[in-house]
């Protein structure tokens, strides 16, 4: 499968036809001719336009994946690290179940440990000098 033809196969599979694809994205009712007898190929922004309306991957339309879900829509491979996740692995990781209540704690503690306010820690002179300046 090439470009022209993952645009045309969206469009069939969507139920939309040129004329109406061309309208919404503002793009000539010709250029779809042009596409379709490849005497031009689609350009980057007819492509990112095509893509966005379609709500798929520029790299579906361009045919280097058959997934068509776009990057803002994959999970992460990465967790979402929260507060306080940390502390509750490390603690979990030891054999101990948390009840919520308990990682509710656990992530208030870490909110308040890395606050830049020294008054929960009483360092607030600690980056003053001799002279009792900063």
């Amino acid at each position: 499968m090439n470009i022209t033809e993952r645009i045309f196969d969206l469009m069939k599979k969507n139920s939309i036809t040129a004329a109406q694809l061309s309208k919404e994205l503002s793009l000539t009712k010709s250029i779809f001719t042009q596409w379709k007898q490849e005497l031009q190929k689609p350009s980057v922004e007819a492509i990112t336009k095509i893509a966005d309306y379609f709500n798929v991957s520029t790299d579906y339309i361009l045919c280097k994946t058959d997934d068509p879900t776009p990057p803002d829509k994959k999970s992460s491979s990465k967790p979402d690290i929260k507060w306080g996740d940390f502390g509750i692995s490390f603690y979990e990781g030891n054999g101990k179940k948390l009840t919520q209540k308990q990682k509710d704690k656990i992530t208030k503690l870490v909110q308040i440990a890395v606050m830049d306010d020294d008054y929960y820690w009483g360092d607030e002179d600690e980056d003053k000098d001799e002279s009792g300046e900063k």
